[in-house]
């Protein structure tokens, strides 16, 4: 999606109908192909400065959130977030794809979330911490 500005919000209200990217409409064109290029490869893109301005806030999916989440489901929410395939977690975390693909159900489960896209916002928007366990 190109929105008019990185607003926090607007970003998560494009994420809730299924964009896998947010960018900016001053955005340079030739960074506007490369994004449209990784998202048709599977990849999530959004704004730098919408993920920082969203994290100098409390964000919603804070880490109570988690609480119900796993250690396992933890290092899966952590590896969506950096936009991992389900074969490449299973090669991180020696795991089957199947495997894989079985505790991305639980983590979208857990936390409410409809796919995967808007389980790596939420790992982007936690940043690096002691939330994975």
């Amino acid at each position: 999606m190109l929105g008019q500005d990185a607003d926090p919000e607007a970003v998560q209200a494009a994420v809730r109908f299924g964009a896998a990217g947010y960018l900016v409409k001053d955005v340079y064109s030739a960074q506007l192909v490369e994004a449209v290029l990784r998202v048709a490869a599977g990849e999530t893109m959004f704004d730098a400065a919408a993920v920082a301005s969203d994290r100098r806030r409390p964000y919603r999916h804070d880490r109570d959130r988690l609480a119900p989440l796993s250690g396992r489901e933890r290092q899966v929410l952590r590896l969506l977030g950096e936009g991992l395939s389900n074969r490449e977690i299973g090669a991180r975390l020696i795991l089957t794809e199947k495997t894989v693909k079985n505790y991305v159900g639980g983590v979208l489960a857990k936390l409410h979330l409809t796919n995967r896209t808007q389980a790596a916002i939420v790992a982007t928007l936690l940043g690096d911490g002691d939330w994975v366990g």
